[in-house]
């Protein structure tokens, strides 16, 4: 997997799941309408332990900007890419210091721009 065309540690859990963006509203009757306006994606990338240098890799892209490409594993071809953002950063616990960090618990939400 890449963010902004760096390398970063394969997470210990990967998922996607897709984000409907949509108007709603209702006709002067009182039923209801939707239009989509267009379905997007959202992805979580969660590893169990991150050494330090590894968690200041993808602390420092999320930090750098706004958007980034992201490459990730799709079952229809070798690797897709999707411009994303985050809102809610990395997060994780800062657990022990053996010579590096150890961060668990880790977890970036990215969504598909």
């Amino acid at each position: 997997m890449k963010l902004n065309n760096i390398d970063i540690m394969t997470p210990s859990g990967f998922s996607i799941e897709p984000v409907i963006i949509s108007r709603k509203g209702q006709t002067a009757s009182g039923k209801a309408t939707m239009e989509i306006i267009a379905i997007k994606r959202k992805f979580t990338l969660q590893w169990a332990m991150l050494r330090g240098s590894d968690y200041k890799i993808i602390r420092d892209i999320v930090d750098s900007g706004t958007f980034w490409p992201f490459e990730f594993p799709d079952n229809k071809v070798d690797a897709a890419t999707a411009t994303v953002y985050t809102d809610t950063g990395l997060k994780a616990t800062l657990s022990t210091r053996v010579g590096d960090w150890i961060y668990t618990n880790a977890e970036l939400i990215l969504q598909e721009q």
